[in-house]
């Protein structure tokens, strides 16, 4: 079974475009696949940073719930 996804934009629907690669909807594979990705996403990131936020004595650089990741700096340079 094939799936098809539909871009819906200001101007109208696109035309139906086939999936050809990626997890289905629904998959149970999807959770796990998405956390490999996006860990490694944020140690490449996070390489070389030294700086972050202290809290309770522990250096934060980055913070992440669920499907949610941020990154801590004291300064926006930092960030950069």
């Amino acid at each position: 079974m094939k799936q098809t996804a539909t871009l819906r934009t200001e101007s109208g629907d696109s035309d139906p475009a086939e999936i050809g690669r990626g997890v289905r909807q629904g998959c149970l594979l999807s959770p796990l696949l998405f956390s490999i990705y996006a860990e490694m996403m944020m140690i490449e990131a996070m390489e070389g940073v030294e700086e972050g936020v202290r809290v309770g004595g522990e250096l934060r650089k980055d913070v992440k719930f669920a499907d949610d990741h941020g990154m801590v700096a004291e300064t926006k340079e930092s960030l950069q």
